[in-house]
């Protein structure tokens, strides 16, 4: 089965005025937080395909780029959605902090707070520069 083309999904929190874009190019999925000033957080939230064996981020063009394979779970705790239609974003407040918790068919699927690059992803199993494991 081919890929999807894509989706682009935004929600907004009308408390704190932040934005949360999730885009899947129909490679990669990554959250966007966005305040007035600009991107403000990111998190890889799964690849489509296998991940690769070699990290990605030393060749510019292939950028966004796909979490490798000793940094991403092999079985994910929700299925890749074909559309933005599977994600809900609840926004919270911790300590003060405006945070955007990404469900995926009503798993938690990523948290993303201002400052968060990366933020925490149910698909990465260790530490990365493309997202942490969540609770880390």
């Amino acid at each position: 089965m081919a890929n999807p083309a894509g989706f682009l999904a935004e929600f907004s929190d009308d408390v704190s005025g932040l934005r949360l874009v999730i885009e899947d190019d129909g490679r990669v999925c990554y959250g966007y937080l966005i305040s007035p000033d600009g991107i403000i957080g990111d998190v890889w939230l799964y690849n489509r395909g296998a991940a690769p064996s070699e990290p990605e981020w030393d060749n510019p063009e292939r950028a966004p780029f796909a979490n490798p394979a000793k940094l991403s779970k092999t079985n994910l705790p929700y299925v890749i959605p074909n559309s933005s239609d599977a994600f809900k974003v609840h926004w919270e407040k911790d300590e003060g902090v405006s945070m955007a918790r990404i469900y995926i068919d009503e798993v938690l699927g990523g948290i993303l707070a201002p400052g968060d690059k990366p933020g925490q992803s149910a698909a990465a199993c260790a530490d990365g520069p493309l997202a942490r494991v969540i609770g880390t």
